[in-house]
């Protein structure tokens, strides 16, 4: 992660901390992948209450932007706003694009203990979850990357 970004990312974390019904920051997209450029917008997710996100929901206001934190040229924040039921569902349940949004992804703040673990399990497909299956059926169309791997574990 670049310096900028990780400024960025403390200076939302300390705005965030004073909300009551935020709990908690986490980093998304190519700043928790490794792939950020210094020139790169910082994607996040902000966990919220349940009560804060289906007011939201209802609202039709779950994305977030913020360009105020970021003092790097062009530079901003943009987020999608989540509930703990939602990661715990992608956990269990989640899509491969679901499931690819999560990978390498920090928890940059977190009122709840063990919200890193549930992040850094999101991307792992549960054992007997289809995963090796899909790889088969992605490689026998001509497709050799396999989206998202089980630790020690490779396709078929």
């Amino acid at each position: 992660m670049h310096d900028n970004h990780r400024r960025a990312l403390d200076a939302l974390a300390a705005q965030l901390q004073r909300a009551p019904d935020m709990l908690g920051l986490i980093t998304a997209g190519s700043v928790a992948q490794g792939r950020a450029r210094e020139s790169s917008d910082v994607d996040v997710f902000l966990l919220v209450t349940d009560e804060a996100y289906e007011r939201r929901k209802r609202n039709n206001d779950l994305t977030y932007f913020n360009r105020e934190v970021c003092d790097y040229e062009g530079g901003y924040i943009d987020g999608k706003i989540v509930s703990l039921e939602l990661l715990q569902q992608a956990e269990a349940r989640g899509s491969e694009p679901t499931r690819a949004a999560f990978a390498g992804s920090e928890v940059v703040f977190s009122r709840l203990p063990g919200l890193q673990a549930i992040v850094d399990r999101i991307p792992i497909y549960p054992e007997g979850g289809g995963q090796d299956e899909r790889c088969v059926s992605a490689l026998s169309f001509g497709n050799a990357a396999c989206p998202v791997r089980r630790p020690n574990r490779s396709c078929p």
